[in-house]
């Protein structure tokens, strides 16, 4: 869906924590286009949160996170992270 309305996804996984409850859109990089991030909170009903939580923190993006653990890391130049909640529709 992303993908057809224009958005580029670089890579899909499973997050570490679930449920989630609620979409929430994670700005990595501070300078994403505020456009962008507006369009895709609107397409999914997103909240907007400019720091990770502790959970994404530990898990993610580090050295020590090993492939078998099944917690996807971001790739570097990741300006957004998506986690999609209960609330998401397929």
């Amino acid at each position: 869906r992303l993908v057809e309305n224009g958005f580029s996804v670089s890579s899909v996984g499973n997050s570490s924590k679930r449920p989630v409850p609620q979409t929430t859109i994670y700005l990595i990089k501070p300078n994403t286009s505020a456009e962008i991030v507006t369009a895709l909170s609107n397409e999914l009903n997103a909240v907007v949160e400019k720091t990770l939580p502790d959970w994404l923190k530990a898990g993610y993006n580090t050295s020590a996170t090993a492939t078998a653990e099944n917690k996807p890391k971001y790739k570097p130049d990741t300006d957004i992270l998506l986690v999609l909640g209960e609330d998401a529709n397929q």
